[in-house]
């Protein structure tokens, strides 16, 4: 019984540290750090009308002024939508800030199926939003992700991936069985909104889809929101397209899945280098418009 009682007065002591509520102000008028550890935490945050924001537990919790640091750390984060779930092997509160950073194997998931794992993460709890500088990749709805520095919501249905992207999309399997891949490769950023399943990237973008390579200054891709899958690209300056030995050019092309033919648009140019019986083909499935 008093090892269940000292475990209740723990979780309200941190609970009460969290919501900056405790004040450690004694330790600091003796000029003195304070310096507090237990183990196996529990922290909880609850809102206006009572309910919960977030909680979290690890192994242990050591205090420093508004600092806590912690260790093997696991937080759930309940939306109105979606819930999510951070671990970090290390992690750091601030409880004037109202800031946490995670470190090391972070690791964020959510009920939607989305995953995020990078080395560092801050969380501000004011805005709800999520920021790294290191390498993040992100897996949700068959597209893999990656690039250097992210920012976004933590409920991750807006993230923003700031360069060095790449990006590799699945699709239906070809006539052989095999499934095909589209990697997109930008300079970046990269502005994904599940939500609104678009994905914007920019600069020196670059799609290979293994048959045809696309090059473009932007290009936002549109998904179904049932299938996940590319219904519509468009891509914008300086637009060329590869496929073998045939190129085009233009200011502006647009790609529709459902019937697959790309229309371009400003200064359209096709140069073709193909046999008569290739050349055909393309024909059909690139129409150059004029306004």
């Amino acid at each position: 019984m008093k090892d269940k009682s000292l475990g209740r007065c723990i979780s309200v002591f941190f609970i009460l540290i969290c919501l900056g509520i405790l004040c450690l102000d004694v330790a600091a008028a003796n000029n003195k750090e304070s310096d507090q550890k237990m183990l196996g935490f529990s922290l909880s945050n609850f809102g206006e009308k009572n309910e919960k924001i977030w909680d979290m537990q690890g192994d242990t919790l050591e205090v420093f002024g508004n600092i806590a640091n912690l260790t093997n750390v696991k937080a759930n984060l309940y939306g109105k939508e979606d819930n999510m779930v951070l671990t970090a092997d290390t992690g750091s509160f601030d409880r004037a800030e109202g800031k946490m950073h995670l470190q090391d194997n972070v690791v964020i998931t959510s009920d939607s199926g989305a995953k995020v794992m990078t080395d560092t993460l801050d969380w501000f709890q004011k805005n709800q939003v999520v920021s790294t500088q290191d390498k993040v990749n992100i897996y949700k709805d068959g597209m893999t992700a990656e690039g250097m520095g992210a920012v976004g919501h933590t409920d991750l249905k807006q993230i923003s991936l700031n360069k060095d992207v790449q990006v590799d999309i699945n699709s239906d399997s070809d006539s052989q069985g095999k499934m095909k891949k589209t990697t997109i490769t930008c300079d970046g950023p990269l502005d994904v909104d599940y939500q609104g399943q678009t994905a914007v990237f920019r600069d020196n973008v670059k799609s290979d889809d293994g048959e045809s390579q696309l090059y473009a200054d932007k290009m936002t891709a549109y998904f179904d929101k049932n299938t996940k899958k590319i219904v519509k690209v468009i891509a914008e300056g300086n637009v060329k397209i590869v496929r073998g030995q045939d190129i085009s050019y233009s200011q502006q092309a647009t790609y529709d899945a459902e019937s697959q033919k790309i229309s371009l648009v400003g200064n359209p140019k096709i140069v073709f280098y193909s046999k008569q019986s290739t050349t055909q083909q393309i024909t059909q499935d690139i129409k150059p418009e004029t306004k």
